[in-house]
């Protein structure tokens, strides 16, 4: 697959990115909503796209037949295979080319959560069919965490403090957030984040033989997002 220069800059952007204790807090989060909303079968085969540092994939393992694992940023690989090494139902799946023979048609359920608004239309457009091919018949991928046109970033930061004062972590996010937002300004370049509309998803899925069913909520506890399952139409 050709890099396109927002996924280049947003690869880079991962590579420097160091561990964080919210990072643990919202998996575990984000893995107790999909557990009641989608609901993951322990007969599942499972895709985590944008894997990050690997935690949701060792939360799930143990409750599913298997989980799979890739992510654009090699670094965030290497973490996640250090994380999941002694998990006999995990290993990588290698999609930085063309899908290997040996994972089409193999997963239940591709997961890709917070990984939407670091792609282009055209990126996503390139992916939705890939993801496709990585079904069983009767597979579902989840988009998640996906932000909205006109999103308040002030709310936004609001309502992550709210989270980790829940979580009882107030005071290292603020400090964390505040060293991550210099970082971010500085290596983000001329990419942003993109931005989508439900309806907008939905017609994007439809073109590449997808039907896109929006959640009521969120899967994360960013409230102003929104998340979508995909299914062979």
């Amino acid at each position: 697959m050709t890099v396109e220069p927002a996924a280049a800059t947003w690869s880079a952007y991962w590579e420097g990115m160091g561990h964080r204790h919210i990072f643990v807090v919202e998996a575990r989060d984000h893995v107790a909503r999909l557990r009641r909303e989608v609901a993951p079968r322990p007969t599942d085969r499972v895709l985590d796209f944008g894997c990050g540092f690997g935690h949701v994939v060792e939360l799930l393992a143990p409750s599913v037949a298997g989980v799979g694992f890739w992510d654009a940023a090699a670094g965030m690989r290497r973490a996640t295979a250090e994380r999941t090494a002694s998990l006999g139902t995990v290993g990588p799946v290698d999609l930085g080319g063309p899908v290997p023979e040996s994972a089409l048609g193999s997963f239940d359920l591709v997961l890709a959560n917070s990984v939407v608004q670091y792609m282009t239309a055209d990126e996503l457009a390139g992916w939705m069919p890939r993801w496709r091919s990585l079904l069983v018949p009767e597979g579902r991928i989840v988009l998640s965490d996906i932000p909205v046109p006109g999103a308040s970033a002030a709310v936004e930061i609001l309502g992550m403090l709210r989270f980790a004062a829940r979580h009882g972590f107030l005071l290292r996010a603020v400090r964390d957030g505040v060293r991550e937002a210099r970082r971010y300004s500085r290596s983000r370049g001329s990419a942003d984040l993109r931005r989508w509309r439900p309806e907008d998803l939905v017609r994007s899925a439809a073109a590449h033989g997808l039907h896109a069913q929006v959640l009521p909520a969120n899967l994360t506890h960013r409230s102003g997002r929104f998340s979508v399952v995909l299914t062979p139409a």
